[in-house]
């Protein structure tokens, strides 16, 4: 009885002390930011992990997983005909919304980021 009360009590302080990386404080975020490029970063795929790097490290994570990047135009519509209207075309509003899973510790999952990393890496890449 008293082996089984000792192993009881160990486990259960090992499991307080000795905490997995799946129990990582993380967190899911959505947020979106104005266009597809910038005058920097002409890869669509680089500027969203810049931009997914640059917004885990403001929120205090290191790593980040990408689980929706979403691109689309919102320019308005013109109005035709009538006295007054313009048919002339708006200027487009590209806009990319992203869903990023951020993590304190390496989850290790496929397409896990580390955002340091990858900050520093695309810096590096178009430092021009």
């Amino acid at each position: 009885m008293k082996n089984i009360f000792s192993i009881i009590t160990t486990t259960i302080i090992l499991s307080l002390f000795l905490k997995p990386a799946s129990f990582a404080k993380d967190r899911e975020y959505k947020f979106s930011f104005n266009g597809y490029v910038s005058e920097e970063i002409a890869n669509q795929d680089d500027y969203v992990l810049m931009e997914a790097a640059k917004y885990t490290l403001k929120k205090k994570y290191d790593y980040f997983v990408i689980k929706n990047a979403r691109r689309y135009d919102r320019a308005k519509k013109t109005r035709s005909g009538g006295r007054f209207a313009s048919n002339r075309p708006t200027k487009p509003r590209l806009k990319t919304e992203l869903i990023i899973h951020c993590y304190d510790a390496d989850p290790g999952s496929e397409g896990a980021h580390n955002a340091d990393t990858i900050k520093a890496e695309l810096e590096q890449k178009y430092a021009n």
